[in-house]
């Protein structure tokens, strides 16, 4: 009974997982489609930001961004995933096998 309801808890996440996996990949390429599309800019995948903020009398900030790791999310919740996929076959076929 209990391994029943851990059964259904890793099947419930493993389906949020996938769903937040095909999201996470599919929204960097419909974003960058559509900034390609509607403002005509070239997006590379080494695109970074410099920002200069400063007056003539007050100190002046400099600050560097980079798009490192933005598939970090996207890698984690496809192992999970994958990880949830195996445990649910594996789990299965032992239920078959008893």
């Amino acid at each position: 009974m209990i391994a029943r309801k851990h059964r259904r808890v890793i099947i419930v996440l493993t389906i949020i997982t996938t769903i937040i996996t095909i999201i996470s990949a599919s929204w960097k390429f419909i974003l960058r489609m559509y900034i390609q599309n509607r403002f005509q800019i070239d997006t590379d995948n080494s695109a970074s930001s410099i920002g200069i903020i400063g007056s003539a009398d007050g100190p002046t900030a400099i600050f560097i961004s980079s798009s490192r790791y933005t598939n970090a999310i996207t890698i984690i919740f496809g192992l999970l995933s994958v990880v949830g996929i195996i445990y649910l076959l594996i789990t299965k076929k032992l239920s078959r096998g008893e």
